[in-house]
């Protein structure tokens, strides 16, 4: 019985609906739907709608409650607790909708023909906190909800009323509608229910075009309620009652520092109690000819947090293969030189000049985490929190589109002003050359922007790769270079001996990783690089009996690199071969490898073998032809003699392990040439010793110790 007058009762107020939505008068009704499970009430849609359409009088000021259904309930606790990292971004949000809402109202009065200006007042957004009440209050003078617009857009999540504006938009063509399309932030309709993390109950106060106010609230716990309120401005206003764990957000300072940092670029004025918060101006969306030095550096200041001035700026945009825009500087100085820790990425990611994150490190590869800036973009897909990206492919198409264009900048600053450039690539000259090792990509890119020391130049004066390759000679294949500690040693070089006899120019290197940055390069603009240090280096004549006037006899060199071979041992040295292409040095090791890279293995695994060398000996050089000799009656001598040899050819390529191995077979070979015999060396060490011991004996035991004297004292 109750079940059929419940049925009967319910059918005639969907009649009453039904009648009341085609009457020209409007009425209220503050009706609460039944939640009765399983009754025909909640299996039909359509009693919903009409207990929505239903009002009372004008009069009525009870509000009308509305329920979310139950996926809703669940998708707003998702919200609340889970969908952002940071509590504090909910500002950001609220901040972008009330920015949304201005745009939207101004849009609306240019397109009616109106003025841009408000009639209440300048667009502004305003914050306001109350300490002692723990709230939260933020407003707007823009468009404003109606009571429909409350119910579609705060009582659907996911339903963005910024998007169904763009979309409307996106079908005119004029030159406002694009405007407005490009400063409309919202995307995804869930910004607003960031405020039930911090919020325990949230009231909405908005007045929308048709001149009605209203007040929707909602304690985030699966309803809400919409009901007229009188006396509001054209506008909305949003007072959130802060939980106990959120009273941070009624402090001015916290939240101005927030503001600063996620919203310092909004196009409205920010108002916090009365204080105007974005003073900035957002440069990237400015023509360069706007942009005045003395806002470069203060912009420079904001995005780096640091006090230097900026050393370059580059401003970009492009529409292709994303809209985007960016401002990039580069400081006067890098802080790694001073032994502190890696610079960490500095380049801002923005959507619509809304902050999405402070340090994105992913848009520049490593080797350009010195450069500071913002790249701003709409076109960026981010994720429904608006703090990640979603495509990776799409991030590294941008992040390749801004280092061509970075790498395209420096090249453009070292042809017109050399001079200030060689002050950048003193700084930063550590960073391309990390580039060129690590970044394959960008190598061909970076390798342009590198200076080197050169042979055919003065000390101190340095050269590209470009201007290397168009002074090579015509049959030249290859382009050569040596890596030493300093000049003085590159030029006493004997791998400079097959060069300096060809007048093949040399690039001389002074870094301990240029090796290992020069290996991976391995060519540039279809040249070899090749180390002057390389088996690679063509030799200046051919190894024939044609050619051996003031040499050694082949059956001689061959006999002395054998009996070489098999003093040093195989540990030592994998070959022993003849060399063409010395000229004033003995000999030199070949197929080492890289220097630092043998010092990198030996600090991994200290008792790893390492590849032993090539030696490579000159049969006209006149030690070795006396060895040659020695051999026959001084086999001992002459043994000395080979490992010196080995040794001083090691410490040339710079991968002698042990120089104090040295000191021994050095004595031994000065006693000699000072005509001392070999044998009275320990006898003189054991005399020297005797006598030592005997003087510690005369002086109680310890020598007598050396008196210390203060400064200032008796």
């Amino acid at each position: 019985m109750f079940r059929q007058a419940l049925l009967r009762s319910t059918r005639s107020l969907q009649h009453a609906a039904t009648k009341a939505a085609s009457t020209p008068c409007r009425v209220r009704l503050a009706v609460a739907a039944p939640r009765l499970a399983g009754t025909h009430w909640q299996k039909n849609p359509s009693f919903h709608t009409a207990a929505c359409l239903l009002d009372t009088s004008d009069n009525q000021k009870e509000p009308v409650r509305h329920e979310f259904k139950a996926e809703t309930k669940r998708l707003l606790d998702i919200v609340a607790s889970s969908l952002y990292s940071e509590k504090e971004v909910f500002i950001r949000e609220l901040v972008s909708n009330a920015s949304d809402a201005l745009e939207k109202l101004r849009y609306t009065q240019l397109t009616s023909g109106g003025s841009a200006e408000s009639a209440e007042g300048e667009l502004c957004l305003r914050l306001d906190l109350d300490k002692e009440k723990r709230t939260f209050t933020i407003s707007d003078n823009g468009i404003g909800m109606t009571a429909q617009e409350l119910q579609d857009n705060l009582g659907t999540i996911a339903r963005s009323g910024s998007r169904a504006f763009l979309d409307k938009m996106g079908k005119m063509q004029d030159e406002s509608s694009t405007a407005a399309q490009g400063n409309i932030i919202g995307q995804f309709g869930v910004g607003f229910y960031a405020s039930f993390m911090v919020g325990d109950h949230i009231t909405v106060l908005s007045r929308g075009d048709d001149g009605q106010g209203h007040r929707w609230e909602s304690t985030g716990g699966g309803d809400y309620t919409i009901a007229p309120e009188e006396g509001l401005a054209r506008g909305t206003k949003i007072v959130i009652h802060l939980k106990d764990n959120a009273a941070e957000f009624a402090d001015l300072d916290r939240v101005r520092t927030i503001l600063k940092r996620y919203s310092n670029f909004v196009s409205f004025p920010i108002l916090l109690n009365g204080e105007r918060i974005n003073t900035i101006r957002p440069l990237w969306t400015l023509p360069a000819s706007q942009i005045t030095e003395e806002e470069h550096q203060q912009f420079y200041k904001f995005v780096s947090n640091s006090w230097d001035k900026p050393f370059y700026h580059l401003l970009y945009s492009t529409d292709a293969p994303l809209q985007l825009r960016a401002l990039l500087y580069i400081p006067e100085v890098q802080t790694e030189k001073f032994g502190q820790a890696k610079m960490e990425a500095g380049v801002a990611l923005y959507c619509r000049k809304v902050l999405i994150k402070t340090r994105m490190d992913k848009i520049l590869p490593h080797w350009l985490r010195f450069v500071r800036g913002v790249v701003d973009s709409e076109d960026i897909p981010l994720n429904l929190s608006r703090e990640l990206l979603q495509d990776s492919a799409l991030v590294m198409k941008l992040n390749r589109l801004l280092t061509s264009r970075l790498t395209r900048f420096l090249v453009e600053q070292l042809k017109t002003d050399r001079e200030k450039y060689l002050k950048f690539y003193k700084e930063f000259s550590y960073f391309l050359r990390e580039g060129v090792a690590t970044d394959h990509d960008n190598r061909e890119h970076i390798l342009p922007l590198m200076l080197f020391e050169s042979s055919s130049k003065a000390a101190g004066e340095l050269t590209t790769l470009d201007e290397y390759v168009a002074r090579m000679k015509p049959n030249q294949e290859s382009i050569y270079y040596l890596c030493v500690p300093r000049r003085e040693l590159a030029e006493a070089s004997p791998y400079m001996d097959a060069l300096k006899a060809q007048d093949c120019e040399v690039l001389f290197m002074y870094e301990a990783f240029d090796d290992i940055v020069m290996s991976n390069a391995m060519e540039f603009k279809g040249k070899q690089l090749v180390s002057a240090e390389s088996s690679e280096v063509p030799e200046s004549k051919p190894d024939d009996n044609t050619s051996r006037i003031g040499r050694l006899s082949l059956d001689d060199e061959v006999a002395l690199r054998h009996w070489m071979k098999g003093v040093l041992g195989s540990s030592k040295v994998a070959d022993v071969t003849g060399s063409t292409r010395l000229r004033d040095h003995a000999a030199i090791v070949t197929q080492h490898g890289s220097a630092t890279m043998r010092q990198y293995m030996r600090q991994l695994n200290k008792d790893a073998p390492l590849p032993a060398p090539v030696l490579e000996i000159n049969a006209g050089h006149a030690l070795i032809k006396k060895l040659q000799a020695v051999r026959k009656t001084d086999e001992a001598l002459a043994k000395v003699v080979a490992e010196q040899l080995l040794d001083n050819a090691l410490l040339t390529a710079g991968i002698l392990d042990e120089p104090r191995s040295m000191v021994g077979r050095l004595n031994r070979l000065l006693m000699h040439a000072v005509g001392l015999p070999p044998e009275n060396t320990n006898a003189s060490d054991q005399s020297s010793a005797s006598e030592s011991g005997k003087k510690r004996e005369e002086t109680g035991g310890d020598a007598k110790k050396p008196k210390i004297i203060i400064p200032g004292s008796n």
